[in-house]
Formats: structure tokens, sequence, C-alpha cells
């Protein structure tokens, strides 16, 4: 039932916290949103869900942030009135056909790439599904090619979720990045130096 004030589900509570807290809760999730069935694999459960708050987890699945706290508030038996559900500060402010903003002077509308985009400048495809399929965690790897790269290279990781940690992780180390859906549950992040 309903716990103390700390443990109230909040936009900025990390997916991983939220389940230590409630782990009946991973069925809730599942049923609001089938793509977090990824939450199974160990390596998504020790570092996504460790990292990414519910607020991106809602961005991550495409629906509305204060629809997926109160379906947990409810499932939990917490007050679920959204009047004090505030967006995190840093709400996602990314979207796929997802262009992740690069600067404040970045005006290219999330439908188009970016200027620095070009396909035939793909220097190297990294497949993070398998690597996650296979216990590895991806992003260590995405870094260590992404700080490869010449100036003009572009690295591609294919995904079957909107890689929204992934673009914070690399846009904190100064990375350009760019998302866009190639299919129903398939994403393609691009990566590129800084300019």
């Amino acid at each position: 039932m309903f716990q103390e004030q700390s443990s109230m589900i909040t936009p900025d509570m990390k997916v991983g916290t939220l389940l230590e807290l409630f782990p009946e809760l991973e069925s809730v999730l599942i049923e609001i949103a089938p793509m977090f069935k990824r939450l199974k694999n160990p390596v998504l459960r020790k570092t996504v869900a460790k990292v990414a708050t519910l607020e991106r987890a809602a961005g991550m699945a495409n629906i509305p942030t204060r629809d997926l706290i109160v379906k947990l508030r409810i499932a939990i038996g917490q007050p679920s009135g959204d009047a004090d559900i505030q967006e995190a500060k840093n709400g996602c402010t990314h979207s796929c056909t997802c262009m992740a903003p690069q600067s404040t002077e970045d005006t290219t509308p999330a439908n188009d790439p970016p200027s620095w985009f070009a396909e035939d400048q793909v220097h190297e495809t990294i497949d993070a599904d398998m690597m996650l399929a296979a216990g590895k965690v991806p992003i260590g790897r995405i870094v260590q090619s992404a700080k490869l790269l010449a100036e003009s290279d572009i690295l591609r990781v294919t995904v079957s979720f909107k890689p929204l940690p992934m673009i914070d992780a690399l846009e904190q180390q100064g990375f350009r990045t760019y998302c866009r859906v190639t299919s129903t549950d398939s994403y393609q992040l691009f990566v590129a130096p800084a300019s």
C-alpha cells in the first residue's frame, strides 16, 4: 500500500529505484508499454534502469510522463491526482524521428536531419540489441568508437528502443547525435564528434 513521501513515485525517480521499492510494478510497466519487457534483460536492469528516470522511460516508450506516473501511483495505492506531478527540469527534449538538440543555436526541425549528417559518412555500425542479448553493455563500446571518429565520420547505432539514455550519455561527453525511426521498434542513432 501507500508508502511514505520519500517513496512517492515522481518523474525524476529512477526506474531501478522504482523496481527496488515496488517490484510488483514491473508487470504494470509492461502492461502500460510492452517495450518495458526489455527490463527483464539483466544488462538493461543494471545499466539503463539505474540511470533512466521515469520521465526518460516514458519518452522511450512514447507515452506521456503524467500518464505513466498516474498509472503507477494507482497500481501501488498512492494518491493519483496529477496536480503535484511536475515534469523534471530536464524534460524530454528528444523525439524520434528524434532530433536531439545540439545547441541553443541549432534550429533544425525535429523531422529533418542536421546539417552535419550525411549517410555516406557512416564509418561504423554497432548493433546495440545484439550486444545486450550477449550480456554486454553497449554504451562503453559506443563511446570508445565515437572517440576514434575522424571529424567528418559518423557512427551508426541500431537499437530496438528509443535510445534516450544513450543520447544523454553521448551528449554529456560532447558528441552530436541524431536519431531517426526506421520502422516500428527500430531506431538508428547517429553519433558525430563535436564540431
